[in-house]
């Protein structure tokens, strides 16, 4: 573990070099960050072995690091990359590549966001892209704030063209804040639905009920933030009769993290998950335990 930490440092603090030199040269509408996560995942693959009736755990790291271009007010540009690795369980491996463009502008009391962004991600057995294009739209109402967001995106994966397919998000969020806006309560409905181009085993309806409270304080003029959150995910595989493969699939999760900003450049977090999930298929029903420990870097 620590030689695979050492190694992606070092390389990535070549990379941080590079770019505080472009930042002092070039334009100050520009931010980079670097982000390590250390990881405890109770599920890293389900993919279980014939005498293992349990998810397979192991621990991790993740190191994301990207930057964001801001053109003018209503546009900016993002490009991140992140790489995680875990110890054991190869599986679990994955390089992340993404690029946004976000359009932004203000109607009627309503502020507009439009994303569109392109996606890799490479795992050990394929590579999946992804074209995706989101609408958000966010006002007051009522004492609430409101946001409403659709987003549509296509999927292709390089060697199991039989899962390639399109997946719609449909969503309404509502916030409701007090104690001078440093405290809100958040409730939250989506619904997705999954469509696969060759293989309708595998389409799904997924609708998803969250809440979640956050707060904001000082401790000793140190900006923190604590969040605590519940989430309930019942999909259904709603073309699948065969008893082999997951016909339904409930989660409950509960989340909560501490963030603590040190400075006007260094942010660390601690997250932790715990995850009830029920399904058809024994295996796939199981309790785990997730924690990320992260420490992020704005240059």
């Amino acid at each position: 573990m620590y030689k695979l930490v050492k190694k992606k440092i070092l390389n990535y603090l070549t990379i941080c070099q590079i770019i505080f030199i472009c930042q002092n040269s070039f334009s100050k509408e520009f931010n980079y960050y670097l982000e390590l996560n250390t990881i405890y995942d109770g599920a890293v693959a389900t993919n279980f072995s014939n005498t293992s009736k349990s998810p397979l755990s192991d621990i991790g790291i993740n190191i994301t690091h990207g930057m964001d271009v801001y053109i003018n007010k209503n546009i900016n540009l993002n490009f991140e990359l992140a790489e995680e690795n875990y110890d054991k369980v190869k599986d679990g491996d994955n390089k992340f590549k993404i690029i946004t463009a976000e359009f932004s502008n203000q109607y009627n009391d309503i502020d507009n966001i439009i994303f569109v962004s392109n996606m890799d991600l490479k795992l050990p057995k394929d590579e999946l892209s992804a074209n995706l294009i989101a609408h958000n739209a966010s006002f007051f109402l009522k004492g609430l704030f409101i946001n409403i967001n659709n987003t549509f995106t296509r999927k292709k994966l390089k060697n199991n063209a039989d899962l390639n397919g399109n997946n719609i998000i449909r969503s309404l969020s509502s916030y409701y804040f007090f104690n001078e806006a440093k405290t809100f309560i958040n409730f939250s409905l989506k619904k997705t639905e999954e469509k696969i181009n060759n293989n309708k085993s595998f389409d799904f309806n997924e609708l998803s009920l969250t809440s979640s409270l956050q707060h904001k304080f000082l401790f000793k003029n140190i900006k923190c933030k604590t969040q605590l959150g519940y989430s309930l995910h019942l999909k259904d595989y709603i073309n699948n009769s065969n008893d082999k493969l997951k016909t339904y699939e409930n989660i409950k999760k509960i989340k909560s993290s501490l963030e603590v900003e040190l400075n006007q450049n260094i942010s660390t977090e601690l997250l932790y998950e715990h995850q009830n999930r029920q399904s058809n298929i024994e295996t796939y029903t199981y309790r785990i335990n997730k924690v990320i420990a992260s420490i992020k870097y704005n240059f």
